[in-house]
């Protein structure tokens, strides 16, 4: 999922808030009371007692606590304390409440309460919920995904049928629930299990499966729709239509070239061929014959090259070629080494008529190329060359310190590795790069030249006494030094770019935080207003780091970083200040209230889960404020003042932002409260 993601449900209610008992009391002059005026002139019954009559409100009038009494069924419950599904003969929807009623999927109730805004949709916040007794499931048909789509069925009972894609444990609030991703023909599903007693999760992936249960919206912070869920209660409400066979490698084995072709297999697939790159997580490439793959596995086992290797899982569209997903490997032995296509750059994309022609994409080629730059990205040293007029990437896992031999601007090189195509958003051709295994990969066909301007000047210096070369040199200089100029403005401005950013997020750093400060406290002195200074810091990044690898790290980094960056208007500064620390100036402030106002925008911008190479992670942050001029007048003092706050949020738990100052105020983001990150976080590792 993308973005800051969640599923549709109320937030608790703040406090200051009106309760629905405080609502029903006869004689209080609150404005629950005076709506329920306004209701009576309108209706006989000063309630709403129907989930379509709350299903209609907007926002703004779903946060007036407007009373409600309902009468139905509780479908499931939510896995969010004091949480629940529930629908009556008009519909269903999300219920909070503040009791301790003992309720279960299943159960007749009555719903006292109030309307609330919730983050997706109308919920209701209950005061007191009575069970009634038992009752069966509303009655439904089967939806396909493009009925779904949007959140037209959000908190509705609904059922589905498709095919397993993945199956895993999950906690989930201190309850161990059955996560299975359902693809039911136009996109998927996240089918929640949570009574899954008897269930053979071992042969449940590639087994068509149908499931009642309530469709909640995954949405981000926009409230735009990102995704689907399905809360099922138990076992009684899944259908095996079509178990998984027992072998997974049983299946016939297609050609690497037929995956794929003319639209998606339902069930997986299988393919053979010989193994060609690996990364050290779960990404390989097998090729047969003139056809290559890459293949998503769904564990870390690490095969190498020149293995001849079987691979069984969901043909999907990659960046531009296929690729399996969630695959299983099987090992058949050594194989003899696919020989590399030797190919030229010109080649690789192509185009003839309406048609693009990619005939090497994720296979094993030969091509040379002259080093335009070299730098390091992640774990990765990454090359970038050219070929006549294309401009490609190449790179390989980093090895020991320093570059690799002949990685120096100017060198020409043989490589061989997977060739991988790239699409833009119609799926078409735009670009390549290749992927190589080592740095043996690589063969020095010719080293930088030894001319450079500095050589060239010196030659002159010694001959100029000799006017027939003089004029031979003056000719090849004009040339010579314009374009070393070219490249050493070229290398001052990247230097200097690189010295004053953070190279993975982009983001400035330390030394250029210090001048943008000073200007900030400046212009606010001169003008006489506020600026407010935030020191973020991700929480249990080494958590995140140690569970996940660094790579997924880095990326948390960058979504961080680009979040952030999307947030603050252009005269803001925001920085990386080391580690998974950020800092962010804002300065022509009017009131302390605005910078706690932004504290707890961004804390809303970290309240829900992002995916990272298929990993779901919780990502929060935590915050430390501090304000000028009341917690100090420079940069040293504001900085030294915004640590402390930052210390305060960690030890208070996390996920929240905290300022030390006369006017000391804590934030705390609505859906997090009662939850602690650490256990979010632990409920992801699988």
């Amino acid at each position: 999922m993308l973005c800051l993601v969640g599923v549709a449900r109320a937030a608790p209610v703040l406090p200051g808030a009106i309760s629905p008992a405080a609502a029903e009391l006869p004689g209080e002059e609150t404005h629950a009371s005076l709506l329920k005026s306004e209701m009576k002139m309108k209706s006989a019954k000063p309630y709403l007692d129907t989930v379509k009559q709350l299903r209609q409100l907007s926002s703004a009038e779903a946060e007036q606590l407007i009373p409600v009494k309902l009468t139905g069924v509780v479908t499931d419950l939510s896995g969010y304390k004091n949480s629940f599904f529930f629908q009556d003969e008009t519909g269903g929807i999300s219920v909070d409440r503040t009791d301790s009623a003992d309720v279960h999927a299943g159960d007749r109730v009555e719903i006292v309460g109030t309307s609330g805004p919730g983050l997706f949709a109308p919920v209701v916040l209950a005061s007191r919920v009575t069970v009634m007794g038992q009752s069966s499931p509303p009655p439904t048909h089967r939806f396909m995904y493009g009925d779904l789509f949007g959140g037209v069925q959000d908190s509705q009972w609904v059922e589905i049928e498709g095919i397993v894609h993945t199956a895993r444990m999950e906690e989930v609030d201190e309850n161990t629930l059955l996560h299975l991703r359902l693809e039911i023909g136009g996109g998927s599903v996240n089918v929640l299990l949570q009574d899954f007693a008897g269930v053979d999760i071992a042969h449940l992936v590639d087994a068509r499966v149908s499931f009642q249960g309530v469709c909640a919206t995954d949405f981000n912070q926009k409230k735009q729709f990102v995704g689907l869920d399905l809360y099922v209660p138990s076992t009684k409400f899944m259908k095996v239509l079509e178990p998984a066979r027992t072998d997974p490698f049983g299946v016939p084995t297609m050609p690497i070239g037929n995956a794929l072709q003319f639209g998606q297999a339902q069930h997986r697939v299988k393919v053979s061929g010989v193994s060609t790159y690996q990364n050290s997580g779960r990404g390989i490439y097998l090729q047969n014959g003139s056809d290559g793959i890459g293949i998503q596995a769904s564990g870390t086992r690490f095969i190498g090259t020149g293995r001849q290797v079987e691979a069984v899982g969901f043909p999907v569209l990659g960046d531009y070629g296929p690729i399996l997903e969630d695959a299983l490997l099987r090992e058949l032995g050594p194989a003899t080494p696919i020989v590399p296509i030797r190919i030229m750059a010109k080649n690789v994309i192509t185009q003839d008529g309406d048609f693009y022609q990619v005939p090497y994409d994720q296979q094993l080629v030969q091509i040379q190329g002259r080093v335009e730059e070299s730098h390091v990205a992640g774990e990765r040293r990454v090359l970038l060359l050219r070929d006549g007029n294309e401009v490609f990437e190449a790179s390989f896992p980093l090895s020991g310190k320093g570059s690799a031999p002949g990685t120096d601007n100017g060198t020409l090189l043989l490589l061989t590795g997977i060739c991988v195509v790239h699409a833009d958003l119609y799926h078409n051709p735009v670009s390549f790069s290749i992927l190589l295994n080592t740095p043996q990969d690589i063969v020095i066909l010719n080293r930088a030249s030894w001319w450079t301007a500095q050589h060239t000047l010196a030659i002159l210096a010694a001959f100029m006494g000799v006017m027939s070369v003089v004029v031979l040199w003056v000719v090849i200089l004009k040339t010579q030094v314009k374009h070393q100029t070219n490249i050493i403005r070229q290398s001052e401005e990247r230097f200097r770019h690189l010295a004053e950013h953070d190279y993975l997020t982009g983001l400035p750093n330390r030394l250029m935080l210090e001048e943008h400060m000073r200007r900030c406290l400046e212009v606010c002195a001169a003008k006489h207003t506020l600026a407010a200074v935030f020191t973020i810091d991700i929480d249990y990044f080494k958590k995140i780091n140690d569970t996940h690898g660094h790579l997924v790290g880095d990326e948390c980094l960058k979504i961080v970083a680009s979040r952030l960056r999307g947030t603050v208007r252009k005269m803001d500064v925001i920085a990386r200040i080391g580690g998974e620390e950020f800092m962010l100036i804002v300065g022509s402030l009017r009131d302390s209230e605005t910078a706690f106002g932004i504290s707890s925008a961004i804390l809303d911008l970290f309240q829900g889960r992002v995916v990272v190479q298929g990993v779901e992670i919780p990502l929060t942050v935590s915050i430390g404020g501090a304000l000028y001029p009341t917690d100090g007048t420079d940069s040293g003092s504001l900085r030294k003042m915004s640590d402390q706050a930052l210390y305060q949020a960690k030890q208070s738990g996390r996920n929240r932002a905290v300022f030390t100052s006369p006017e000391s105020r804590t934030f705390i983001p609505i859906d997090s409260a009662g939850r602690d990150p650490a256990d979010r976080l632990g409920a992801n590792v699988t």
